[in-house]
Order: C-alpha cells, then sequence, then structure tokens
C-alpha cells in the first residue's frame, strides 16, 4: 500500500484544470504502482504518468547543518470527464459574492454614525 498525497501549489491547481494532478508519492516507487494504486483509491484510469524528483538540499540553519528531504512528484493525466476529488477550484466569481454582503453592512454602520 502506498500514501498518495495531493501536492497543492497554484502551478497544481492550474494543472488540475486540464485534469492533470500533482501528488506526491514515496522515493521508490515506479509508475506502474502509481497507475495502480490512483485507480484503487479513486477509481479513475490515467492516461499518462510523469515523475519528478527534488533533490535532497543541505542547508545551514544556526550554525548547524541540516537537510531537507527530497520529493519525488508524480503528475497523473486523466480523461476528460474523470476528476480525482480534493483537487475542486473555488472560482472567482463564487468568492466576489461572499464578500459583497460584508460591504453593504459596513457600509448601513458607517451610515448610522
Amino acid at each position: 500500500m502506498i500514501k498518495l498525497k495531493p501536492y497543492i501549489t497554484e502551478k497544481s491547481v492550474k494543472l488540475a484544470q486540464s485534469n492533470q494532478y500533482t501528488l506526491l508519492v514515496p522515493q521508490n516507487v515506479s509508475k506502474n504502482q502509481i497507475r495502480f494504486e490512483v485507480h484503487r483509491f479513486f477509481g479513475v484510469n490515467p492516461v499518462d504518468i510523469r515523475i519528478l524528483r527534488e533533490k535532497t538540499i543541505a542547508r545551514l540553519r544556526f550554525r548547524k547543518s541540516s537537510t531537507e528531504r527530497g520529493k519525488k512528484k508524480a503528475i497523473v493525466v486523466l480523461p476528460a470527464g474523470e476528476k480525482i476529488p480534493g483537487f475542486e477550484i473555488v472560482q472567482e466569481g463564487e468568492k466576489k459574492e461572499e464578500e459583497k454582503p460584508k460591504e453593504k453592512k459596513l457600509k448601513k454602520k458607517a451610515a448610522e454614525k
């Protein structure tokens, strides 16, 4: 059993709009294992899988050396119409509707004073 964690960044959210989902995977996992686990967990069949590896970085912090562990990311491409839950994107229009009532309340309070 492999842990698949969604990797949420601005870039990964943009990729999710075109059915490309970014997941963090363990270092020793192959593409075939990722394909099997994605099908098992999410119930979707990936069209393509791309792998990105980030190397371990040595850093100096407070006169002590430390390392930041490397990452392995898998970009899973799905066919049109299939989605992975957890990558829902809130549209800008929906955000503005929520903010408008708050502004009106502030204007009413200012008018009362």
